[in-house]
């Protein structure tokens, strides 16, 4: 796994980011971006580069953990309003969950 950027962080970051654990998660490119135009996500590099360097960073311990990663799932009809397809197209999610 490639090492976490720390000089892109504030200082207070830092000490957390140093505790984290790294769950697996897929850090192949080429599956990545198969995996994102799978779900009618963009294929941006920055979101392939997000989930090989931050995806499944995890702090604390089953319901209480956190956890970082790129939420894999097709665009949805907005609910409110006229449908905005085009803004939600363009979006690649990343999810911070909670009890990984």
């Amino acid at each position: 796994m490639p090492p976490l950027p720390l000089d892109r962080f504030s200082p207070r970051a830092q000490p957390f980011l140093l505790r984290a654990e790294r769950c697996e998660v897929e850090r192949n490119p080429a599956k990545i971006a198969r995996r994102l135009a799978a779900c009618g996500r963009p294929v941006f590099p920055a979101a392939n580069d997000f989930e090989r360097t931050f995806g499944g960073l995890s702090s604390g311990e089953g319901a209480d953990s956190n956890y970082l990663a790129i939420q894999y799932g097709k665009p949805k009809r907005l609910r409110r309003g006229p449908p905005d397809r085009e803004t939600e197209l363009g979006l690649v999610p990343i999810r911070i969950g909670r009890g990984r």
